[in-house]
């Protein structure tokens, strides 16, 4: 099958005006008719969930590799120029590199070019630059046949390197609250975790499961996140680097037993200067179970947490380093017990106004195990709604009574042979507000901004739901509602659990975006949201 080439398209933007960006970015819009479907082309792939329907389109040159830098525009209809409108913005740094390419016609190339329409199968070979950056496809035939009809549109970047689209949807099924809008902000990242955003904007996402942290920028200021770099890289995915804070200039990150900082000295958009400050000697972790360290930079003090390496250990206070919340020097020096208790808190943030830390700690499992364990036919009423997750204060000297102590001074029962439950109760500082059991509190802000009405002072909890529930619980967003510096209420903002049975997001984190929106990451998802107020 053979197949013409028609130009409709041909660029040539003004380099010297380029931008600064570490990757070339690609903006399609279509305001035309017709949908742009998922295809294959060669060895060019268009994600499923890829729609032109919806009006925009974004292409993203990838981590490493080749740079895309050509666009091929296939048309049904034929759309002209007036349904189409590109930009395109080049790093500065290889300007000069494109003023040496030439195309299959053989005329200078320093720009973008755009044809259309038909298959690519025998239409590119590889063609190397002078820069050894650059790995582009150039044409191997005369394209000045008539065009042919496709049954769609498809964009496809001749390049082989990775490439992500803005497609995705919000799925179907889930709810928002009324007033409010929930958009996707970023759905290339695999099982994203906990988030950072710095004064410029860019949002680091930590990856425990690839040992990465992701850095995602907002060029146009749209609420997508179009340009993702990887910022840091190499870290073994077993010691679980999720933690993350941004403090003077530096973003720090935590793994299970090694606390670093990072920058960014040259620009590139990737770490190039990594700082262990704390190691293993001063976080001495052993066992499994909760393996997430929370982190915390506050008036020149580092906070941080491992929790519980089982469902409950029953063990004395000081027997380890787990359960406790730590403290040191910002050069990783003196280090100082601040609180102890702890089931599993894995982010911990600041009350506005205040110097108070605050935090979420999971409910145990298993509360009714040695009665419901004995008459199985009765299912787990008790656990099913106990002990709730506990939204707590954490003050020096604090103790918040795991594993003896749940919820508002309840005796776990499975220790209730323990001597000295009355005196651990009067010694436990109780939650300021408890939530439902099994509800899986992880990430939590307090939100400073002004986007969402009255919200200034309330909790962001972002709940990623447990197994330990006969009905499902927590999945969601949720806004924990203070007045006078304490809590009094609570709002479910976004639920991922459609008819109360199916998943389908978990959320892991949440953040105050620089505009007041919400982001919230979901790990199971590969998604990040952002919920945003709409008005009445």
């Amino acid at each position: 099958m053979s197949f013409g080439w028609q130009r409709i398209v041909q660029w040539t933007p003004d380099l010297s005006a380029a931008g600064t960006a570490n990757r070339p970015e690609i903006k399609a819009t279509c305001n035309g008719s017709d949908a742009l479907s998922s295809a294959t082309v060669v060895a060019i792939i268009v994600p499923d969930a890829l729609k032109m329907d919806v009006g925009e389109a974004r292409l993203r040159a990838g981590e490493t590799g080749a740079l895309p830098l050509m666009l091929d525009v296939y048309s049904s209809s034929g759309a002209g120029v007036a349904d189409l409108a590109f930009e395109l913005n080049f790093p500065a740094s290889i300007a000069a590199a494109l003023s040496t390419l030439r195309d299959g016609l053989g005329s200078p190339r320093t720009g973008l070019k755009f044809w259309t329409p038909a298959l690519r199968s025998s239409y590119a070979r590889p063609m190397k630059s002078t820069s050894s950056k650059l790995n582009l496809f150039r044409p191997t035939h005369n394209l000045t046949a008539p065009t042919i009809a496709l049954s769609n549109i498809v964009l496809c970047l001749l390049s082989l390197s990775a490439f992500s689209i803005r497609s995705a949807e919000v799925p179907d099924g889930i709810w928002v609250r009324p007033g409010f809008k929930l958009t996707v902000a970023e759905n290339t990242i695999k099982a994203p975790r906990f988030m950072a955003v710095n004064p410029e904007g860019v949002l680091f996402v930590s990856v425990p499961k690839s040992g990465q942290i992701q850095a995602c920028r907002d060029k146009d200021r749209d609420g997508y996140y179009e340009n993702v770099v990887t910022y840091v890289d190499g870290h073994d995915p077993k010691n679980i680097l999720q933690g993350l804070a941004w403090h003077d200039g530096w973003l720090w990150f935590a793994e299970i037993s090694a606390i670093f900082k990072s920058r960014d000295t040259n620009g590139d958009g990737r770490a190039d200067e990594v700082i262990k400050v704390i190691g293993e000697d001063k976080l001495p972790i052993t066992g499994g179970g909760h393996r997430w360290r929370a982190l915390l930079i506050h008036k020149g003090r580092i906070y941080t947490h491992v929790g519980d390496q089982t469902n409950a250990t029953d063990e004395p206070i000081d027997a380890n380093e787990r359960k406790k919340i730590w403290t040191f020097a910002l050069d990783g020096s003196d280090k100082q017990l601040f609180a102890t208790g702890l089931r599993n808190t894995e982010k911990f943030a600041i009350r506005p106004d205040t110097e108070e830390i605050w935090g979420v700690d999971h409910d145990i499992d298993m509360l009714g195990w040695e009665l419901e364990g004995k008459e199985k036919k009765f299912g787990q009423p008790i656990t099913d709604h106990n002990p709730p997750a506990e939204l707590n204060h954490y003050k020096k000297g604090g103790f918040y009574g795991h594993p003896y102590i749940v919820g508002k001074n309840i005796p776990n029962f499975n220790f209730l042979k323990n001597p000295d439950l009355a005196e651990l109760a009067a010694k436990t500082t109780i939650p300021e507000w408890t939530m439902a059991a099994h509800c899986s509190g992880n990430g939590m802000i307090f939100y400073h901004g002004k986007q969402i009405p009255n919200g200034r002072g309330d909790a962001f909890v972002a709940m990623r739901g447990s197994w330990n529930a006969t009905q499902k619980s927590g999945y969601c967003l949720a806004r924990i509602l203070f007045e006078d510096g304490h809590p009094y209420g609570e709002q479910k903002m976004v639920s991922f659990l459609k008819g109360g049975t199916e998943i389908i997001g978990r959320p892991a984190d949440c953040l105050e975006a620089p505009d007041g929106s919400i982001l919230i990451s979901d790990d199971t998802g590969n998604k990040i949201y952002r919920l945003s107020y709409a008005g009445k």
